[in-house]
């Protein structure tokens, strides 16, 4: 990592030149774009472990509960009830864009650092795509085992209303557990907003807007 002052140091060179002037501006421009790049939410419901060099992902799990594991190549997903000890297969997620030589040097912002930025979106968005057929087939046969069926479907008819949601809230917590987050379409995010504040805690800070936060209600985050 490039030190702050070495920064400075390079900046100053460039500012003593026209070309390096040039270069700074064109650093800074951003590119006109079609829709937000994609941020990660699927990460924010599980607990991520960060595996050391030359360890498995070799996880115990409890007898009566049915593991829901991404499978080889992270196509599948595969259900596992009886074993005490849960494997999973390792795969890659990747994004490759490719970018003409020639428009390298026409474009007037980085195209490179863009890239990089796109690809990083790709990625996310592919990741999320697994970690949301998990919670769907989770949601569809995880709990059908069980007595009462945990979490049953709750059919909604629009607009999304207070008493829905604390209705879903209390089938979690009659289980004893704290709801931590509700994932919804962003189009039903206006019925979200005209709760008011009296419900509602809404989030309006910019940069909390950008992680996918819209706002915290009864403790739970949107």
């Amino acid at each position: 990592m490039v030190s702050n002052d070495i920064k400075q140091q390079i900046i100053s060179e460039y500012i003593k030149t026209a070309a390096g002037r040039a270069k700074l501006a064109a650093s800074m421009i951003q590119p006109l774009r079609l829709r937000r790049d994609y941020t990660a939410v699927g990460r924010k419901t599980f607990l991520v472990e960060q595996l050391p060099d030359g360890a498995l992902p070799i996880y115990d799990k409890d007898p009566d509960v049915t593991a829901y594991v991404v499978g080889e190549e992270g196509e599948n997903i595969l259900a596992i009830q009886k074993p005490r000890r849960v494997i999973f297969p390792l795969f890659e997620i990747a994004s490759n864009p490719e970018i003409p030589l020639t428009q390298i040097k026409e474009r007037r912002f980085d195209l490179i650092e863009r890239s990089q930025d796109l690809a990083k979106a790709q990625i996310q968005a592919a990741e999320d795509e697994r970690v949301f057929a998990v919670l769907d087939s989770i949601a569809v046969s995880g709990f059908d085992t069980l007595p009462g069926q945990t979490n049953p479907d709750i059919n909604v008819v629009a607009p999304i209303s207070p008493s829905v949601l604390a209705d879903a809230f209390a089938e979690v917590e009659r289980h004893d557990l704290r709801v931590a987050r509700i994932y919804m379409n962003a189009t039903d995010y206006a019925d979200i907003r005209k709760f008011g504040r009296d419900i509602l805690d809404i989030e309006s800070q910019a940069v909390l807007l950008k992680t996918g936060l819209q706002a915290t209600l009864w403790g739970a985050q949107i």
